[in-house]
């Protein structure tokens, strides 16, 4: 059998586009349901393009379509004589008995026109494949290659001719079906997504679907351990969590969410690290590491990773587990741009969250991203920070639906650390300050309340041997 792509013969279905523009000519009122699903680059000849924008652009102006209409339009345009005279024309209707079926033919239409696409992917695959430099790190590898034709695969499966304005009810009545469920105490159909952190719940009530929440805090004060401390109480839930880091690798990643994850004795990371030789407490641990591994909490280190990159990931990551609660990404300012080289931090950085933010949109899912503050603000020791503190703010700002910046001092000889959460901005509501503590020894964040807790466990571990 030839498999050569060059001379396969693209999909296509006649009858039904000539039935489809048949119709949309006798019965002006089918034209809306067209128009929902078809576009005029989805039609195969060039002359079924014509004829689909000339409807698209009468039915748009409120005039009648009709061959009188139609004819003298694409006159008008000097495209008459493309798509055939008004001889051609005028062969339209005779495809059409009624016009109750539009919705099918066009449906055909637009199936064909996805098998043609696909092709289109696969040739440009097979193209840049053969183009592609051996070394795989660059814009022109094998890797970059399969993201590009991962995105437009992707494309295809949006259906971007339902999208539009939807009437108020609509959404109206699906959200007063949720706040009745909230209100009563049943299970809410789409629920904000939990912290565990009343901080932060308190105040954001949870993360929502498609919402872009950027976490700052200055070096070393603990953006990663709160991103994580959020983590652990969402895999806690089962919810699953996907954490791409672009600074710490796999292995520390585990190493501090397995000393996040214990209690009574608390075990340090260093201990972790340097080793455990009593018996009661590396048992503590195996059985912390046994139940760790059955939640749904999945890593990639990564440095330099580009959003393109990252939505490609997430989406192939959707597939496998269509219940994603969380991504996490830490941080955005080792991100690379997918913009040109020599932009401003502004422009950079605002065309990153942008894209965060699109990808959050698209998958329905919330995305955490860590983000560093300007030093400045850290030598301001008594300064709250503020927004204008994270590096190439003004992007970010417009960008995030909300922002949390950590205000905490290094104090060395203090194991339970009092700190503030600052809600800079939240596109739903409230905004404020808030105090957490911060657990030095194992680098986690907890709320004020569980304070007498967290000392109990200190003072009942007595000391280690190693």
């Amino acid at each position: 059998m030839n498999t050569d792509l060059t001379i396969i013969v693209p999909p296509k279905n006649l009858k039904a586009e000539c039935a489809v523009l048949g119709a949309c000519l006798i019965d002006n009122s089918a034209i809306d349901q067209a128009l929902a699903i078809l576009k005029p680059e989805m039609f195969y000849p060039d002359a079924h393009k014509e004829m689909f924008r000339a409807i698209t652009a009468l039915h748009t102006e409120r005039k009648p379509v009709d061959l009188v209409s139609i004819s003298e339009f694409l006159e008008r345009k000097n495209k008459l004589d493309l798509v055939g005279g008004r001889t051609y024309l005028a062969t339209f209707e005779m495809h059409v008995l009624t016009t109750q079926n539009i919705g099918y033919y066009a449906g055909l239409v637009k199936g064909s026109w996805k098998r043609r696409e696909l092709i289109n992917v696969g040739r440009e695959l097979i193209a840049q494949s053969n183009n592609a430099d051996d070394d795989d790190g660059n814009d022109n590898g094998p890797s970059a290659a399969a993201n590009r034709a991962q995105d437009s695969l992707r494309n295809l499966t949006i259906d971007k001719t339902k999208r539009g304005l939807v009437h108020i009810s609509e959404i109206a009545n699906r959200e007063i079906d949720a706040l009745e469920a909230r209100s009563l105490g049943n299970i809410d159909p789409n629920p904000p997504l939990k912290t565990g952190l009343n901080a932060i719940d308190d105040v954001l009530v949870g993360f929502e679907r498609e919402d872009l929440i950027v976490l700052g805090a200055a070096t070393s004060k603990g953006k990663t351990a709160l991103g994580l401390t959020i983590l652990d109480s969402v895999i806690n839930r089962l919810m699953p969590v996907a954490v791409f880091s672009m600074e710490m690798g796999e292995k520390s990643l585990y190493l501090r969410q397995l000393s996040i994850r214990t209690r009574d004795p608390i075990v340090p990371i260093r201990h972790l690290r340097e080793g455990i030789r009593n018996r009661e407490r590396f048992n503590h641990v195996l059985d912390v590491h046994t139940e760790l591994i059955k939640k749904p909490m999945h890593l990639e280190f990564i440095p330099s990773l580009k959003p393109s990159q990252l939505a490609s990931k997430c989406r192939a990551h959707l597939r496998e587990v269509p219940n994603l609660a969380l991504i996490i990404v830490d941080h955005l300012h080792e991100m690379d741009s997918d913009g040109p080289a020599g932009e401003s931090d502004n422009a950079k950085f605002g065309r990153i969250c942008k894209a965060l933010k699109a990808m959050a949109g698209e998958l329905g899912v919330p995305v955490l991203c860590l983000a560093q503050l300007n030093r400045s603000s850290d030598r301001e020791k008594e300064r709250e920070p503020e927004l204008h503190d994270l590096r190439g703010s003004g992007g970010i700002e417009e960008a995030a639906d909300v922002v949390m910046l950590i205000q905490r001092k290094r104090i060395e000889d203090v194991e339970i650390q009092d700190c503030n959460l600052i809600i800079a901005k939240n596109r739903h509501g409230e905004t404020g300050k808030r105090q957490m503590l911060f657990v030095k020894k194992h680098a986690r964040f907890t709320d004020v309340a569980t304070e007498a807790q967290e000392e109990l466990a200190y003072n009942a571990q007595g000391n280690l041997i190693g």
